[in-house]
């Protein structure tokens, strides 16, 4: 099964029209439009990183299926980059 083949699967089995998943990523707070979802689900591209925890949170994908057909970890998509480190030589004592 391809990343395209568990969208297409999905959204078919959630009754979501593209139009649907699109309204549904938007209220989601990751706004798309019809034509984009229409493309991933062609396979002519793919969601952006950031938008993947979203996306797979709407359509109910969990992170063994998502890793399984894409051979990635959803974790490092979902994190919050760290927030950088002073750096112990140029900080000043208080």
């Amino acid at each position: 099964m391809t990343w395209q083949d568990l969208l297409r699967s999905r959204t078919e089995s959630l009754g979501l029209t593209q139009q649907g998943l699109a309204d549904a990523l938007t209220a989601a707070g990751s706004p798309i439009g019809q034509a984009a979802v229409s493309k991933w689900l062609r396979g002519a591209s793919a969601p952006e990183d950031e938008r993947l925890p979203v996306l797979v949170a709407v359509l109910s994908i969990t992170e063994a299926e998502f890793r399984e057909v894409t051979g990635y970890d959803l974790l490092p998509f979902s994190e919050e980059p760290p927030a950088p480190r002073a750096d112990p030589q140029t900080a000043t004592a208080a």
